[in-house]
């Protein structure tokens, strides 16, 4: 087996999906600097082009952002960035949506973010099987939560953060109030929470886009046909206006 094959297998077995064609390397040579100030959507990028870590955090410095990857290794994992080594395993591994949750508020907190325990790390995890998920950081100025099922639409639920289904996003409660502020959000292939960089990577660019005071109100619409079935739609057409970002002429979902 030549060494292309061998590549293409790799790329293959790593974002397999059976529901929509996998993130494929259609153009290696990308504006990097561009890439930082995408968020969340990007890190499907670094990691199918394999861009090292000194290169995503060098981008972050030049960018002028608040958060670098290095800080997030330091103020997260307790190592730097050249500690971690290149492959970035420090031997530590969040399995849960609400340990995640946990540590990009310790990182927020140590970045002296006002009101830091209320920015949430969310996540749709219906596309599970097919090898994806839809996360999101929200903004939510409660604890406690009363909430309509986003499933049934009917069952009304209470939610602390205990609960699995605190770690959902919810654009109201149960009244009708406006309850998250969606900050950014992202379809992404399961691969990349198996790896410990590209989940630092994850949380500074979201760590980022707090503190950039972004909102992406364009999430509500997208959980809907998400829960539809049109994982695959959103994702190509998230995939497309990172394209337009990053100087890509073509994208990584085809």
């Amino acid at each position: 087996m030549n060494k292309r094959i061998l590549i293409c297998s790799f790329l293959c077995v790593s974002f397999l999906c059976s529901c929509f064609n996998p993130f494929l390397i259609a153009e290696v040579g990308y504006d990097i600097e561009k890439a930082a100030g995408r968020g969340m959507a990007s890190v499907s990028y670094y990691a199918a082009a394999n861009t090292s870590l000194e290169d995503i955090n060098s981008s972050f410095v030049k960018a002028k952002k608040k958060v670098t990857l290095d800080d997030t290794y330091r103020l997260v994992y307790g190592k730097s960035l050249r500690e971690a080594g290149p492959t970035g395993d420090t031997g530590y591994k969040f399995t849960t949506i609400k340990n995640g949750t946990f540590l990009f508020q310790k990182m927020l907190t140590a970045k002296e973010l006002p009101n830091a325990g209320h920015y949430i790390l969310t996540s749709i995890d219906t596309e599970i099987k097919n090898g994806y998920i839809i996360v999101a950081i929200v903004y939510r100025p409660y604890d406690t939560i009363k909430v309509i099922d986003k499933y049934d639409k009917a069952t009304i639920r209470v939610f602390t953060s205990e609960d699995r289904g605190f770690y959902e996003p919810f654009k109201t409660d149960a009244n009708g109030n406006v309850l998250d502020t969606i900050v950014d959000w992202a379809g992404v292939p399961m691969s990349i929470f198996s790896q410990q960089r590209y989940r630092a990577v994850l949380l500074t660019q979201a760590a980022n886009q707090v503190f950039e005071k972004a909102s992406h109100d364009d999430y509500w619409e997208a959980e809907q046909r998400w829960l539809a079935g049109q994982a695959g739609a959103i994702c190509e057409e998230q995939d497309e206006k990172t394209c337009d970002v990053m100087g890509l002429k073509k994208g990584f979902v085809r």
